[in-house]
């Protein structure tokens, strides 16, 4: 059973992993072969002709900085929020609480494209078009961190948080130095996820980030390879998998360097006391 299970596993990554092997092949491949059928794994001859015209002329700085601002926006914001609201629903018992925890699981069913027009027109009254603060505050209220927070602080024993009030301790103080602590494996999976939804938000950052200049990298790149002038002999096919090369490998060294605690994260938050 465990080869056959091992045999599953690889033919999986292999068909996951197919596709993304062409793109990173193709964005250093001319156009004449990216038409050979079946595609060609390994470029060759190897051509960096894509990606110099896709940076030709191009200023990615101000689309960079507003990334960095989005995504380290999203970590802090629904990281704070979710873990001060679970600490809120795990702790106190006040009234109404398990109907507001009912709400919450039911908004969990609802994908965010049903709410994303309304989002816009709210945005849209408040003056947040084309301002980070448009892409990121839609975002840090996270219903599954705060059901995260809440499981986890769940198995945190309660005599912890009796003992820090007894020695005359604040909520404010057991939070940051007694519970927060030991909620790191949480906080990392949080700042994994929303790190990622940050960068790669493409439809709800396209949609409220419209100026050249408030665009995130990913809006700014796509955008500019449909912009391209197929009459200068611009290979778009081949330039566009090169945005994707470029959109990927970030998410590949993301995942690489904090697998580990990503599985941990999500594993314990299951796990009741």
């Amino acid at each position: 059973m465990a080869i056959l299970r091992r045999l599953w596993l690889a033919l999986a990554a292999v068909v996951l992993l197919y596709p993304i092997a062409i793109m990173i092949s193709g964005s250093f491949q001319s156009m004449s072969m990216m038409m050979f059928m079946p595609p060609k794994l390994l470029p060759f001859p190897a051509t960096m002709k894509n990606y110099a015209d896709l940076f030709m002329g191009l200023d990615v700085l101000p689309w960079i900085k507003n990334t960095l601002i989005v995504v380290f926006g999203n970590i802090v914001g629904a990281v704070v929020v979710a873990s001060f609201a679970g600490y809120g629903f795990s702790v106190y018992r006040f009234k109404g609480r398990k109907a507001a925890m009912m709400f919450l699981l039911a908004l969990v069913v609802i994908p965010n494209d049903v709410i994303i027009i309304p989002t816009f027109m709210i945005l849209r009254v408040v003056r947040l078009l084309n301002n980070p603060m448009g892409v990121i505050l839609p975002r840090i209220i996270s219903v599954m961190g705060l059901l995260l927070f809440k499981a986890y602080i769940d198995q945190i024993a309660v005599e912890l948080i009796d003992a820090g009030r007894i020695d005359g301790a604040g909520e404010w103080r057991i939070m940051l130095q007694l519970i927060l602590p030991q909620c790191t494996p949480i906080m990392g999976f949080m700042a994994i996820v929303h790190g990622v939804m940050g960068f790669s938000d493409f439809f709800m950052q396209l949609l409220v980030l419209q100026r050249a200049s408030a665009r995130t990298f990913i809006v700014g790149m796509i955008m500019h390879v449909r912009a391209l002038d197929t009459n200068m002999h611009i290979n778009e096919i081949s330039v566009a998998m090169a945005v994707g090369t470029i959109l990927f490998v970030p998410m590949l060294i993301l995942f690489l360097s904090t697998n580990k605690l990503f599985i941990k994260g999500l594993s314990m938050s299951g796990v009741r006391g």
